[in-house]
């Protein structure tokens, strides 16, 4: 039952960042919307009985966690957050950042240990959090400020174990579907 519900649950996330990545103008979040439906569909299909996915599934999840949410940050901060004419080098020095982050997914997927990756994880996440939080509550945009708490508490369960008998995965894929529904939102509010 665990694997059938989960199952749909991912299904929902696929559709909501599938949804988000299409009604998106700024490549950064399509991509990162789109690693992230692309992870979720093949989890769909992993959880719905399909076990050979198991390796790619995986995968698809670490490089969504790696690339994926931090590009959707980054969409926010460099697309919402424009420099007026004369702040030109700070965004010179974001398209950089975008670069070193890319970058640091590659050293981090070499180098480190799979409890490192995971906390490499936590902090790139947190880190894209950061930066809709900074835009949401520089335009008082309560669609990516809700959107960020629902995310940044799902993410904080963890996705091993249960909750009153509730997969945390499954909850986690409901928050994130939200979240990603209100980022949406939020993104064509903010005129991407």
């Amino acid at each position: 039952m665990s694997e059938l519900s989960t199952a749909v649950t991912d299904a929902g996330l696929t559709a909501s960042a599938l949804i988000a990545a299409t009604k998106s103008r700024s490549l950064l979040a399509f991509g990162g919307f789109g690693l992230v439906g692309l992870a979720a569909g093949v989890g769909t299909l992993r959880f719905a009985g399909s076990h050979q996915l198991i390796p790619l599934h995986s995968f698809l999840t670490e490089v969504s966690a790696e690339i994926g949410i931090p590009m959707i940050g980054l969409a926010f901060h460099l697309f919402a957050g424009r420099p007026s004419p004369g702040q030109t080098k700070l965004h010179d020095r974001s398209v950089i950042l975008i670069g070193a982050l890319l970058m640091a997914a590659v050293a981090a997927r070499t180098f480190l240990l799979a409890a490192q990756l995971e906390l490499y994880h936590t902090v790139m996440g947190l880190f894209s959090l950061g930066l809709i939080i900074r835009i949401a509550i520089k335009h008082k945009n309560n669609y990516a400020l809700l959107g960020a708490a629902i995310f940044g508490a799902s993410g904080l369960l963890g996705l091993s174990g249960s909750i009153g008998g509730i997969n945390k995965a499954d909850i986690f894929h409901i928050a994130a579907a939200v979240s990603f529904f209100l980022f949406s939102k939020a993104m064509r509010k903010l005129t991407f």
